[in-house]
């Protein structure tokens, strides 16, 4: 199995339940808790569409060697959700601090 593929199941698999269990509680979790949360499920929409869109290319347009398309039908359902985490907890951070 490549590193796109695992890539790819963590992304399908592994970040909803990240997801899931981030939203249990959702009024008890800390501000930076929740933007997190909301930052990734962002990341994870935009993924699902990217994920789409690459994923109904026609055929006569792939190649072997093509890395756009696998990296966006494969890596963004991963790399999207975790830059969206991160810009939210990043977000987050900023705002506690002026809040100071």
């Amino acid at each position: 199995m490549s590193l796109l593929n695992l890539t790819m199941l963590a992304g399908i698999f592994v970040v909803p339940a990240v997801l899931l269990w981030l939203g249990q509680r959702f009024r008890r979790r800390t501000p930076r808790q929740r933007a997190i949360f909301w930052g990734a499920l962002t990341g994870h929409l935009v993924a699902i569409v990217s994920a789409t869109l690459a994923g109904t290319l026609p055929p006569h347009l792939w190649a072997p060697d093509d890395m756009f398309r696998g990296l966006a039908g494969y890596g963004a359902l991963l790399i999207l959700p975790l830059l969206g985490g991160v810009i939210g907890a990043l977000r987050a951070s900023g705002r506690e601090g002026s809040a100071a």
